[in-house]
Protein backbone atom coordinates (compact mmCIF):
# COMPACT_ATOMS: atom_id res chain seq x y z
CA UNK A 1 0.00 0.00 0.00
CA UNK A 2 1.10 3.76 -0.58
CA UNK A 3 1.20 6.31 1.52
CA UNK A 4 -0.96 9.49 1.44
CA UNK A 5 -1.04 12.82 2.27
CA UNK A 6 -3.74 14.55 4.56
CA UNK A 7 -4.30 18.39 5.38
CA UNK A 8 -3.40 19.54 9.34
CA UNK A 9 -3.10 22.79 10.51
CA UNK A 10 -0.43 24.61 12.97
CA UNK A 11 -2.06 25.39 16.59
CA UNK A 12 -0.35 28.63 16.56
CA UNK A 13 -2.71 31.48 14.73
CA UNK A 14 0.64 33.49 13.85
CA UNK A 15 2.32 30.78 11.92
CA UNK A 16 1.84 30.28 8.26
CA UNK A 17 0.60 26.50 9.07
CA UNK A 18 -2.35 27.63 10.79
CA UNK A 19 -4.42 27.70 7.50
CA UNK A 20 -3.02 24.28 6.34
CA UNK A 21 -0.37 21.72 5.45
CA UNK A 22 0.36 18.26 3.80
CA UNK A 23 1.97 15.72 5.93
CA UNK A 24 2.88 12.54 4.43
CA UNK A 25 1.22 9.27 6.14
CA UNK A 26 3.05 6.37 6.39
CA UNK A 27 0.33 3.12 5.40
CA UNK A 28 -0.11 0.72 7.26
CA UNK A 29 2.03 -1.86 8.10
CA UNK A 30 1.53 -5.90 8.21
CA UNK A 31 3.40 -7.43 11.54
CA UNK A 32 2.18 -10.56 12.47
CA UNK A 33 3.26 -10.70 16.12
CA UNK A 34 1.36 -7.41 16.64
CA UNK A 35 -1.60 -7.96 14.37
CA UNK A 36 -1.10 -4.77 12.29
CA UNK A 37 -0.38 -1.10 12.83
CA UNK A 38 -2.52 1.75 11.69
CA UNK A 39 -1.18 4.47 9.43
CA UNK A 40 0.80 7.31 11.04
CA UNK A 41 2.31 10.89 9.57
CA UNK A 42 5.78 11.40 8.67
CA UNK A 43 5.86 13.97 11.50
CA UNK A 44 3.81 14.82 14.40
CA UNK A 45 5.18 19.06 14.47
CA UNK A 46 4.23 21.80 11.97
CA UNK A 47 6.60 22.16 9.26
CA UNK A 48 7.03 25.97 9.39
CA UNK A 49 7.24 26.96 13.35
CA UNK A 50 7.74 23.01 15.10
CA UNK A 51 3.93 23.92 17.17
CA UNK A 52 1.66 21.09 17.93
CA UNK A 53 0.12 20.17 14.84
CA UNK A 54 -3.96 19.85 14.35
CA UNK A 55 -5.99 17.27 12.95
CA UNK A 56 -8.69 20.46 11.92
CA UNK A 57 -8.62 23.66 11.71
CA UNK A 58 -8.99 25.76 15.21
CA UNK A 59 -12.73 27.03 15.16
CA UNK A 60 -11.96 30.43 16.52
CA UNK A 61 -14.65 33.05 14.60
CA UNK A 62 -17.44 32.37 16.61
CA UNK A 63 -15.49 31.70 20.10
CA UNK A 64 -13.66 35.42 19.13
CA UNK A 65 -16.91 36.83 17.94
CA UNK A 66 -18.50 35.63 21.24
CA UNK A 67 -16.37 37.46 23.67
CA UNK A 68 -16.14 40.45 21.55
CA UNK A 69 -20.39 40.06 22.23
CA UNK A 70 -20.15 39.70 25.57
CA UNK A 71 -17.03 42.78 25.97
CA UNK A 72 -19.48 45.02 23.82
CA UNK A 73 -22.77 44.35 25.73
CA UNK A 74 -20.96 44.46 29.01
CA UNK A 75 -19.53 47.81 28.28
CA UNK A 76 -16.05 46.94 28.23
CA UNK A 77 -15.13 47.75 24.77
CA UNK A 78 -17.10 50.11 22.34
CA UNK A 79 -20.27 48.70 20.03
CA UNK A 80 -18.54 50.17 17.28
CA UNK A 81 -14.72 49.10 18.49
CA UNK A 82 -16.10 45.29 16.83
CA UNK A 83 -17.34 45.76 13.11
CA UNK A 84 -14.05 45.09 11.61
CA UNK A 85 -12.08 42.88 13.77
CA UNK A 86 -9.18 40.78 12.43
CA UNK A 87 -10.19 37.63 14.80
CA UNK A 88 -7.18 35.56 13.90
CA UNK A 89 -5.14 38.88 15.10
CA UNK A 90 -6.60 38.88 18.10
CA UNK A 91 -6.07 34.66 18.54
CA UNK A 92 -2.93 35.37 18.19
CA UNK A 93 -2.77 38.10 20.58
CA UNK A 94 -4.21 36.22 23.18
CA UNK A 95 -2.04 33.42 22.19
CA UNK A 96 0.90 34.86 22.80
CA UNK A 97 -0.39 37.11 26.32
CA UNK A 98 -1.49 33.38 27.64
CA UNK A 99 2.39 31.97 26.63
CA UNK A 100 4.03 34.85 28.31
CA UNK A 101 1.29 34.65 31.75
CA UNK A 102 2.86 30.97 31.07
CA UNK A 103 6.42 31.90 31.10
CA UNK A 104 6.15 33.83 33.94
CA UNK A 105 4.63 31.64 36.30
CA UNK A 106 7.27 29.09 35.29
CA UNK A 107 10.15 31.71 35.90
CA UNK A 108 8.37 32.31 39.43
CA UNK A 109 8.03 28.95 40.21
CA UNK A 110 11.72 28.75 40.23
CA UNK A 111 13.03 32.20 41.45
CA UNK A 112 14.25 33.98 37.83
CA UNK A 113 11.89 36.84 37.90
CA UNK A 114 13.80 40.01 37.49
CA UNK A 115 17.14 38.30 37.00
CA UNK A 116 19.37 39.52 34.08
CA UNK A 117 19.74 37.28 30.94
CA UNK A 118 23.07 36.06 32.49
CA UNK A 119 21.57 35.40 35.90
CA UNK A 120 18.53 33.66 34.43
CA UNK A 121 21.06 31.36 32.82
CA UNK A 122 23.50 30.68 35.77
CA UNK A 123 20.63 30.09 38.15
CA UNK A 124 18.89 27.47 35.29
CA UNK A 125 22.42 25.60 35.45
CA UNK A 126 22.30 25.49 39.22
CA UNK A 127 18.68 24.03 38.81
CA UNK A 128 19.63 21.25 36.70
CA UNK A 129 22.72 19.98 38.53
CA UNK A 130 20.83 20.02 41.33
CA UNK A 131 18.31 17.74 39.39
CA UNK A 132 15.12 19.93 40.19
CA UNK A 133 15.22 21.05 36.26
CA UNK A 134 15.68 17.54 33.69
CA UNK A 135 17.42 20.03 31.02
Amino acid sequence: MRGFTQTHYCADAKCEGFTGFEVRWNPDVWDPEWGGHPAEPTSDVCPHCKSGMLDEPVAYEDAIGGLLDELAGGGAIALGDTTAVDERQLLAAIQEELRRQARDAWKAEYGLLGLTPKQERARINELVQEGILPF
